[in-house]
């Protein structure tokens, strides 16, 4: 009989859910991706004091998901989920590496319901990132949609 390879839960990456004090904005992240030669919206990955430029000492951590597959279909890399607050009025200096292009912006939740109802940016975001039409990843377009409800836009 076969082996099925039983991974324990062990995260190999960290996604982070960037919310403002009072919950009416959240931070999102405009990058190139080489796999699509294209920009996507996502949520910071890995350090957020490298990809936003945050300091630990301006975030506050307010939940942790166990870690779950990133793309069982691929990999069996698994991600945490870490959910975290920041003053937004605080404008941090990115620290990127060579090849990183990415931007960080707020999105309120009206913004958040344009765009996930029609793909589209609102006009004020689609000149500040000089896009129009843009993919999103699946755990933020998640984190996205509950961020709308939960603000009942």
């Amino acid at each position: 009989m076969k082996e099925i390879n039983q991974k324990s839960y062990q995260s190999n990456s960290v996604t982070i859910f960037v919310f403002n004090k009072d919950q009416s904005k959240m931070l999102l992240i405009k990058e190139f991706r080489f796999p699509i030669n294209n920009y996507v919206i996502a949520s910071p990955a890995g350090l957020i004091d490298e990809e936003i430029g945050y300091s630990p000492e301006q975030v506050t951590i307010t939940s942790t998901l166990l870690p779950s597959y990133s793309s069982v279909g691929l990999t069996d890399e698994q991600t945490s989920s870490v959910f975290v607050t920041v003053d937004d009025s605080i404008k941090p200096k990115q620290n990127l590496e060579g090849a990183e292009d990415i931007e960080y912006f707020w999105v309120t939740p009206k913004e958040a319901k344009h765009f996930l109802e029609t793909s589209h940016l609102t006009e004020k975001l689609s000149e500040q990132l000089n896009v129009d039409t843009i993919g999103i990843t699946a755990r933020t377009q998640l984190v996205l949609k509950y961020f709308v409800d939960k603000n009942s836009v």
